[in-house]
């Protein structure tokens, strides 16, 4: 038998149920443990071994022994531990062998956790935001899925540093940053969020983590003697305090060092001094009651001296992942702060191990249960919002944001329920947090008892009352989107527009696609250009399965109420475009070579000029122009057309509608003729520098272009705005010119 897999299963048979002798798994129960792990043994033996070099079976093995670590004590959760990576890396076994073999439950979490990797995914944001959905969707089901999830993941993150590639390396530690991080701290998994953020954070800045060591092993034995000294001191005085009062107290009191990324965080990200940083040490103090915590609050006052403005009560309004505890700031006479946590062991289970300490208890404490379906309640509505979501972009940015590592507040109703919002979230974020008819009705709102306007953004301990309009058919107004910054009530928000205003949104999309269909598109016909937008439309996976004239509908509509942005359909669009005028200019036009190896159409011994207004070069779309005074019998005598760019301001939108349409000509670029040098126009934007400008020329000159003028203009505001017309020999010859002029200090922006 596999070292690790018998100390596991020692472990199970010595686990009894809180406050009972009562065993938690039956010989019955181990003989299916054994049958899992001998399955999982013969499923994995063709298996390549690890990076690490062990046997593949060690790692379900490993997760398994994770989940006791936090005493998810579930025989399921254990075998399915470890099952999960059978269906995904072993073809002969199925969904059907483990449902057969160990039961429905078991089966469905072992496919909850497999990943969506043998399907063809467009990006691997798109992977990522699927497995994320059906991890979410697994737990509503049944929470345990997750929880084997993070089980999973930490202990690749204990062996990353086997991984050969670095490349690989960083992206597993980002996405672990991404995701699994803030799902662990959503479950209230501490013991599984420090370890897999400060692992992710060595991985991803090994330089920034060392300057931490460094400080840390410093004055290493003072740390240690002062923390000592903080515990003792408050175990004496607080167990003297109890045996005062009558009560028969072991009070437990503990200390730590805050972890790496706590420390990063604040250092690099906040900008804080280690001096700065206040909350480094940590002591808990832990004891049997809600009152004692209270009574502790008051004592610790007695022997330390508080920082005013940094205390919290997170047992009277407890964050949304359950966590309850009081914090407070204390400094004694060494001037030292410190940070004092209060709370009580049922406390400390929650904070310590989130749902898996509900699940620990669920013979017989109904109110920890109460907790968890909040929970899965908040996730259902996450994925709610996901779902009404109209394209994949708006899935990945929402799940960023909504599970993101990033700082959060939480403001309260005036009955004093917490709402948890991402720092920068203001008060119409908080009323669509309340509900989502609070916020269609939002008319104002007070913060601690003044009217606060709808851009403020709230802050922890904030009271916010909400005031709505008694108009029950009125709705969010278009300019919220600018205002909330929560993916939550953007989408609530659009989902609105989306119900309530179907034919405006229609229009307006219908405008918005006309309008560049009229500046950029000006060579297709509107048969052309819905085969265009239709073609595009598959290629963005916009419900491919929908019939042609209502999805055209559903895009219109969707741009209309702002659930998709046109500029994300632009690049796929001009792609397309080009496509068709090449094909177009290969059958019409009438191949007659000039001097400036452009080719007009149905036109003989033509002069070509370009225009001066738009400098149209090789690879740039371009229209003929028929120069006036040069038209004699239909013919155009030497000197008779000018080339400009499709997208110039100088060519009309509308070309069949426009005055003299005759007089414009279809043109391409031959690409029979050798290469010439051609004015291109280049437009690049500063800041104020001195010697930007002789930078500015060095790049011409570095890279060997004739500079046919150059003009200066300063700004009002200290910018300036350098226009040059330059020699290059094709669209991409001035586009690398543009990306080395735009590398130059000082340079915000360069355009044609």
């Amino acid at each position: 038998m596999l070292p690790e897999y018998a100390a596991l299963r020692k472990r199970c048979t010595e686990l009894c149920w809180p406050n009972t002798n009562e065993a938690v798994f039956t010989p019955a129960d181990m003989v299916r443990l054994d049958d899992a792990f001998y399955f999982a043994e013969a499923a994995h033996s063709t298996n390549k071994p690890r990076h690490s070099g062990e046997p593949y079976i060690t790692h379900p093995v490993a997760a398994a022994q994770l989940l006791l670590d936090i005493e998810m004590i579930d025989l399921d959760c254990l075998i399915a531990a470890l099952l999960h990576d059978v269906l995904e890396d072993v073809d002969h076994v199925s969904e059907q062998d483990i449902c057969t073999r160990f039961g429905e439950t078991v089966g469905q979490m072992v496919v909850g956790l497999t990943k969506l990797s043998k399907l063809n995914f467009a990006t691997q944001e798109l992977a990522q935001a699927e497995n994320v959905m059906k991890m979410l969707l697994s737990m509503l089901r049944d929470f345990r899925v997750i929880v084997v999830k993070l089980a999973d993941r930490l202990h690749n993150m204990r062996t990353l540093h086997f991984h050969p590639k670095e490349q690989s390396r960083l992206r597993i530690a980002n996405e672990t940053m991404l995701i699994y991080v803030p799902i662990a701290d959503m479950l209230g998994i501490r013991l599984f969020k420090e370890e897999l953020e400060d692992i992710a954070i060595r991985a991803l800045d090994p330089h920034g983590c060392a300057e931490i060591d460094a400080w840390l092993a410093a004055d290493k034995a003072q740390r240690q003697i002062f923390l000592q000294t903080i515990q003792n001191n408050l175990r004496n005085h607080l167990s003297g305090r109890f045996a005062e009062s009558g009560v028969h107290n072991n009070v437990h009191v503990e200390g730590r060092v805050k972890s790496m990324h706590g420390i990063y965080r604040k250092h690099f990200t906040q900008g804080r001094g280690f001096e700065e940083i206040f909350d480094i040490y940590a002591v808990r103090v832990i004891v049997e009651s809600e009152e004692e915590c209270w009574a502790v609050l008051g004592w610790v006052h007695q022997i330390y001296r508080e920082i005013p403005k940094r205390q919290k009560n997170y047992i009277s309004s407890p964050k949304p992942n359950g966590y309850q505890s009081l914090h407070l700031t204390m400094v004694g006479d060494d001037k030292i702060p410190f940070e004092v946590q209060i709370r009580t062991w049922e406390m400390h289970e929650i904070a310590e191990r989130g749902v898996a300490g509900h699940w620990k208890y669920k013979q017989g404490i109904d109110a920890r249960q109460t907790g968890l379906e909040e929970q899965l309640a908040r996730i259902q509505e996450l994925i709610d919002s996901y779902r009404d979501a109209d394209s994949v972009e708006d899935v990945v940015a929402a799940i960023r944001s909504d599970i993101s590592p990033m700082e959060k507040v939480y403001p309260v109703t005036p009955k004093g329920e917490a709402k948890e919002l991402k720092l920068g979230a203001t008060v119409l974020d908080f009323a669509y947090a309340v509900h989502t008819g609070v916020g269609h009705r939002f008319a104002g709102a007070k913060v601690n008892g003044r009217i606060a306007p709808a851009t403020y953004q709230v802050q922890s301990g904030d009271v916010v009352e909400i005031l709505t309009t008694a108009d029950r058919d009125r709705g969010p107004s278009r300019d919220w989107l600018q205002v909330v910054v929560t993916s939550q009530a953007k989408t609530k928000i659009r989902n609105w527009f989306k119900k309530e205003r179907r034919e405006e949104n229609i229009l307006t999309g219908q405008k918005l696609v006309d309008g560049e269909h009229r500046r950029n598109f000006t060579l297709l016909d509107a048969s052309q250009w819905e085969d265009i937008l239709a073609r595009v439309l598959d290629r963005k996976q916009f419900e491919k399965s929908t019939a042609a004239a209502t999805r055209l509908e559903n895009f219109y509509a969707a741009l209309g109420y702002g659930g998709l942005s046109m500029q994300s359909f632009l690049p796929l669009l001009r792609e397309e475009y080009q496509k068709i005028v090449r094909q177009q200019q290969e059958v019409k036009l009438k191949k007659i070579t000039s001097d400036k190896g452009v080719v007009v159409q149905g036109i003989d011994n033509c002069q070509v000029k370009f225009a001066q207004c738009c400098h149209p070069v090789p690879q740039d779309n371009i229209i003929g122009y028929i120069t006036r005074g040069s038209v004699r019998d239909a013919q155009l005598r030497p000197g008779g057309v000018t080339v400009h760019r499709t997208s110039c301001l100088n060519v009309p939108h509308d070309i069949p509608n426009s005055p003299e349409p005759d007089r414009w000509l279809q043109a391409a670029w031959d690409t029979n003729t050798a290469s010439n040098d051609y004015l291109g126009n280049i437009i690049v934007h500063t800041n104020a520098r001195t010697g930007l400008l002789a930078d500015v020329t060095g790049v011409f000159k570095h890279m060997h272009v004739d500079v046919s003028s150059l003009q200066l203009f300063p700004q009002s505001d200290g910018s300036s705005r350098i226009c040059a017309v330059i020699a290059v020999h094709s669209r991409s010859h001035l586009d690398a010119i543009r990306q080395k002029i735009h590398a130059v200090k000082g340079v915000t922006q360069v355009e044609y």
